[in-house]
């Protein structure tokens, strides 16, 4: 954009008159407020961005890494947290190590990798076995966490007993453990004689469950008292989803299609997560069946035939305002058992408008048109991807957003193709993937030499944005595509700086030095202008790195004849002292 490279503009002339600054100053508060109002991605590269100078052992090192892995598991990242674990340094303390080791471990029973989980638990037991005995104790639940998660209940029973004969008590934890082991065995009345004093999150949520297997609640029932425990302040957004997926179960025993679907809608909503990876809320079939059953039996109330399309969206907009879950249903049989792909395009996008219009969030449609949630043999339509691409978006979520466009190839109807494909690059790449963002942007540089200054500018912001993630090679290939569109003079010397800037980041100081150079004469006045001068200066430090030390001196006494400026005066008779005691040093060195 061409603000935006006004202002990269002015730093470059403005770094001849003060030396380069320190990083701004970071505090944990800063970092936790980037992450708690979402901008989480931001969070992390101001994070790599204070680690890289740090060594691993500094305290202040570990404080912004604790940081990170938080913020990985505030938001469910469990990927994330664990392959950032896996990469600590070895200078890392062990005590810090042994408590990302046990985040990690917590993150792979979360993820539903219950096998993994427990190879890191071995470890931990084997080094804390003469430690706190209840950080010991935590370590042996979460084992059997993981064979509850893996299905093998009586490895779970023995367990549990092992620790009782260990470490006695009756702590609620383990209740609620033993509790699981027997809502698994089909045994809810023992499940709530042993929960039947607890009133914690947990417990309440199994309690509810224990309740519908035992037949002592119906669904209407299980609908309030779902909305009732959702509301409390220690309930998270997995036992949540646990409350609604036991309304869904009680909802089938009941054959109440419409509790059913509220009740998805429900479980669906709050988060970009999966669904609870616990076996014992796993159920069998998709979301999108009870739409399509009601929808069915509502279509065959009135005599409707599949492929009328005209009288299902003329009976879905009459219930629309009092029966807005049976005017869903009703769009959702037309989108997806319509012969007309006009028809099913516009049921889709009714269902769509009609689902965000009232309670439900946008996370319901990200989740119920993910792959594993269509209707079986159904594909997603395009269209829809482009739809929940824009609206995450809009809403800030583009990490979520990025997963869409990660897949989709053509651009919407109706779309310009050439700003659609940037936009799809910049998504990607400010959601951390610039490697797909990169690949985006160099097919469309291969296929089209005719962009508008306008569509290049913003292009030119998702290449800086590929930089700042330090996709140096990614970003280079790029700017070279760039060139080869035909660029003028102006934009050709702005290019040769950030080609120097990237080599400069890859230790390629020769090659960054020669890039500065070729920026520095492309003002048309041979590096006299304010841009030239801010070029050399570049050029000159580049080949200092280099070893080149002879054309770094001669660069900075060329520069020195051309200023009057006190400032900058100052600044670059330092840099030439600097290079000249090397180039003492080195002379010295060789007698």
């Amino acid at each position: 954009m061409p603000g935006t490279l006004t202002v990269r503009r002015l730093v470059v002339g403005l770094v001849l008159v003060m030396a380069a600054p320190a990083a701004m100053p970071l505090s944990l508060d800063d970092v936790s407020t980037m992450a708690r109002l979402g901008a989480t991605g931001t969070a992390i590269r101001f994070i790599d961005a204070h680690q890289q100078d740090m060594d691993p052992a500094d305290p202040a090192w570990q404080q912004l890494e604790q940081q990170r892995l938080e913020i990985h598991r505030r938001h469910e990242d469990w990927s994330g947290l664990v392959d950032r674990v896996r990469v600590l340094p070895d200078e890392v303390p062990d005590e810090f190590r042994l408590w990302a080791l046990t985040l990690k471990a917590g993150a792979l029973l979360d993820s539903g990798q219950p096998q993994a989980a427990r190879a890191v638990l071995r470890g931990l037991l084997w080094t804390s076995s003469a430690a706190d005995e209840a950080v010991f104790r935590e370590y042996r639940r979460m084992v059997i966490r993981s064979y509850l998660l893996e299905g093998r209940h009586g490895d779970a029973d023995i367990a549990i007993q092992r620790y009782r004969q260990d470490h006695g008590g009756d702590a609620p934890e383990l209740r609620r453990l033993q509790a699981r082991v027997l809502l698994h065995e089909a045994r809810p009345d023992d499940a709530l004689e042993l929960l039947a004093d607890l009133d914690d999150s947990e417990a309440l949520m199994l309690r509810l469950f224990a309740l519908v297997a035992a037949g002592e609640m119906d669904a209407g029932g299980a609908r309030v008292r779902a909305s009732s425990l959702a509301g409390r302040d220690d309930m998270d957004a997995r036992m949540r989803r646990g409350l609604w997926l036991t309304v869904v179960r009680a909802a089938r025993k009941d054959e109440d299609l419409v509790v059913e679907i509220g009740a998805w809608e429900r479980a669906l909503a709050g988060a970009p997560l999966e669904l609870e990876p616990d076996p014992l809320f796993a159920l069998e079939g998709k979301p999108w069946s009870p739409y399509l059953a009601l929808g069915l039996a509502l279509g065959n109330r009135e005599g409707l035939m599949v492929g009328e399309d005209a009288a299902w969206f003329e009976l879905a907009e009459a219930l629309a305002s009092e029966q807005a879950t049976q005017a869903r249903a009703l769009l959702a049989v037309v989108a997806w058992r319509s012969p007309e792909a006009g028809a099913a395009r516009e049921a889709h996008e009714d269902f769509a408008r009609s689902l965000l219009a009232g309670a439900a969030d946008i996370w319901v449609l990200d989740s119920l048109y993910r792959d594993l949630h269509l209707p079986v043999g159904a594909k997603r339509p395009e269209h829809v991807g482009h739809y929940l691409a824009d609206v995450l978006v809009d809403a800030g979520e583009v990490a979520a957003a990025s997963r869409w466009l990660r897949d989709l190839e053509a651009p919407p109807q109706d779309s310009e193709a050439l700003s659609w494909e940037v936009r799809r690059a910049r998504v990607l790449v400010l959601a951390g993937d610039a490697a797909a963002g990169a690949r985006v942007l160099g097919r469309t540089l291969e296929e089209r030499h005719d962009i508008p200054g306008a569509a290049l500018d913003r292009m030119m912001q998702v290449i800086f944005d590929i930089q700042a993630l330090r996709h140096h090679e990614e970003a280079l290939a790029l700017l070279d595509a760039v060139l080869a569109t035909g660029v003028d003079s102006r934009r050709r010397r702005e290019i040769m700086f950030w080609k120097g800037e990237s080599y400069t980041a890859l230790e390629r100081h020769q090659e960054a030095g020669m890039h500065f150079m070729r920026s520095a004469v492309l003002d048309g006045q041979e590096g006299a202008s304010q841009w030239g001068q801010a070029a050399r200066y570049h050029a000159a430090r580049a080949l200092a790195e280099a070893g080149e030390l002879e054309d770094a001196a001669r660069l900075y006494r060329v520069m020195l004849r051309q200023t009057d400026d006190r400032a900058r005066r100052s600044m670059l008779e330092h840099e030439l002292q600097r290079v000249q005691a090397r180039l003492y040093e080195q002379r010295r060195d060789t007698r």
